[in-house]
C-alpha cells in the first residue's frame, strides 16, 4: 500500500479543499506523514472505501492525516490533516480519548 500512497498522495492533496486543512500544514508535510508515518487507526469496513488515520512527525511536531483508499484503482483521497491535541488524544497523541 505504501507504494500506491507515495505515487498518489500529491494528487489527493490537490483534490482536497484548502478549507479542510488547518493553517500551516503544507503539501510536503501531508506527503511525508502519509508516506513515512504509521497508520494508527484503520477502518477497513468504511464505505465506499476503507480509510485510515496516519500519525507522523513533521518538523518536530506530531501531525495526523486522514485518508480513504481504493486499492483496486490504486487511488487515495485526503480527507483532512491536522495537529493533534491532548483534548482529543492521550499524551502519546496516537491514542484517541474515549
Amino acid at each position: 500500500m505504501k507504494s500506491a500512497l507515495l505515487h498518489l498522495v500529491q494528487k489527493a492533496y490537490y483534490n482536497t479543499p484548502t478549507t479542510d486543512l488547518e493553517k500551516g500544514i503544507s503539501r510536503a508535510s501531508v506527503k511525508h506523514i502519509i508516506c513515512t508515518g504509521k497508520m494508527i487507526e484503520n477502518y477497513p469496513d468504511n464505505k465506499p472505501f476503507p480509510s485510515g488515520l496516519f500519525y507522523g512527525i513533521w518538523q518536530n511536531q506530531p501531525l495526523h492525516a486522514v485518508i480513504v483508499y481504493d486499492l483496486t484503482e490504486q487511488k487515495i483521497f485526503l480527507i483532512t490533516a491536522y495537529w493533534p491535541d491532548e483534548e482529543h488524544f492521550e499524551t502519546d497523541l496516537k491514542t484517541r480519548r474515549r
